[in-house]
C-alpha cells in the first residue's frame, strides 16, 4: 500500500483569475527532552571514556531533576 503524505493549508489567494494555494507538508515530530539533546551532542564531541563519564553526570543530574541554569 502506498504512503499519503499529508499537507495543510498555509494560504489561500484568489486573484479573480487563479487560486494559488500555499501548503506546508503536515509532519508530526517526536519532541525531545532536554536531556535527549544533551547526551546526543556530548557523545558528538567527546572520546568514549570521557562519554561516559560525563553521561553518568547527568542521568545523576536529570535523576533528581535539579534545573539547568
Amino acid at each position: 500500500m502506498s504512503e499519503i503524505d499529508t499537507y495543510r493549508i498555509q494560504q489561500i489567494v484568489d486573484n479573480g483569475n487563479a487560486v494559488q494555494i500555499s501548503l506546508v507538508e503536515d509532519v508530526q515530530t517526536e519532541p525531545l527532552s532536554q536531556k535527549q539533546l544533551i547526551i546526543e551532542n556530548v557523545s558528538k564531541k567527546l572520546d568514549d571514556e570521557q562519554k561516559s563519564k560525563l553521561c553518568r553526570f547527568w542521568m545523576l543530574y536529570f535523576k533528581h531533576n535539579l534545573p539547568l541554569e
